[in-house]
């Protein structure tokens, strides 16, 4: 028994000692910077300039280095993939090679950014890192050791740029056509086939059968932008209200209550059409699309229906029953009044 506890008594010692250990390490290494993207329009040949902030977190002074690296849509999520660059916009940025900032200090850094004569107009995209581990410029080959933070750099080089965006794919998610209940989940793939990236922004208005607007959806709340030459799936939702969980373990009966609680709480009966449409670009350009899609609460109909099958039932029993008292009442007044008249002729 002592020896039980013992074991148990140095595992527990072990287990948080760990959990001390990541919880400091991850307060050590707190760098903010701010704001997380820069947005900047600038000509050919134009040096643009500007400023980020630097807020050092830990509690012992620090340097931190910088480095850049270009970044190009990763798969359709909106995450930017890094690449280390020796040409285009890394090579263009200009920020001190270091920074020295005391514990809970802020300092504002300034950039430069100089487009070349011959740059392409339309997008370029860079990253300005931040480390405590200086690059190889420092002399050190650990450019990809210790945490990193990063300032996303979105150029525009002003020029003849090309517009070619639309919406490739408006679904459901699993292409779903039947619901019970909301929320009803939506996706939409949005392609940026020219050379600057674009920000769609609009609505997707769902339409009963109809033709009542039920509710209007933001189609880009996060403000997503879209890289040239990829595709970015965006979703969405028309959301549900008081949704309790199916437990799926749970007796057929309380799994049936539960979705008709859902289904009351966030009714929907019938066909509905989801109209998306989008404005993107300097000159507003337009794209659209539409999705059908049913809401059928049968949950909650079987239950209707019962409950009104019990009420009709009963409700004409008891007409034909007080149509029957009615009847018989009616028979034995009739009855006495006869009596009475043939008592009067005697």
């Amino acid at each position: 028994m002592i020896l039980l506890k013992k074991i148990f008594g140095t595992a527990f010692i072990f287990i948080l000692s760990l959990l001390l250990f990541f919880v400091f390490t991850q307060k050590t290494n707190a760098l903010t910077v701010s704001p997380p993207t820069i947005e900047v329009i600038a000509a050919p040949g134009q040096t643009a300039s500007g400023e980020f902030v630097l807020y050092n977190e830990e509690p012992t002074a620090k340097i931190f280095y910088s480095s850049f690296e270009k970044f190009e849509a990763s798969g359709e999520t909106g995450a930017p993939n890094f690449t280390p660059s020796d040409e285009d916009l890394p090579t263009w940025i200009k920020t001190s090679a270091k920074v020295e900032l005391k514990s809970g200090e802020k300092k504002k850094v300034n950039f430069e950014i100089n487009v070349p004569a011959d740059a392409t107009p339309g997008g370029h995209f860079a990253a300005i890192f931040w480390s405590a581990t200086p690059s190889d410029s420092e002399g050190v080959n650990a450019v990809s050791v210790g945490a990193k933070v990063g300032i996303l750099v979105l150029l525009k080089v002003a020029g003849l740029t090309e517009e070619a965006a639309g919406i490739i794919e408006f679904s459901t998610l699993g292409a779903k056509n039947f619901y019970t209940a909301r929320p009803v989940e939506f996706f939409y793939r949005f392609q940026n086939s020219g050379n600057d990236r674009v920000k769609p922004f609009g609505q997707i208005s769902i339409k009963n059968i109809t033709g009542i607007v039920k509710t209007v959806i933001n189609a880009n709340s996060a403000e997503g932008n879209v890289l040239p030459q990829s595709i970015r799936k965006f979703e969405t939702s028309w959301p549900g209200s008081r949704l309790v969980a199916i437990d799926k373990e749970a007796n057929f009966f309380k799994r049936y209550w539960q979705n008709v609680r859902n289904e009351w709480f966030n009714f929907g009966l019938g066909r509905y059409n989801a109209a998306l449409e989008l404005s993107y670009g300097e000159g507003q350009s337009k794209t659209d699309a539409n999705y059908i899609f049913w809401i059928i609460p049968w949950h909650l109909l079987i239950l209707v229906l019962i409950l009104a099958f019990i009420i009709i039932f009963f409700g004409i029993k008891e007409v034909r029953a007080y149509n029957h008292w009615l009847i018989n009442r009616a028979l034995s007044q009739f009855k006495k009044r006869s009596g009475a008249h043939k008592k009067i002729k005697k």
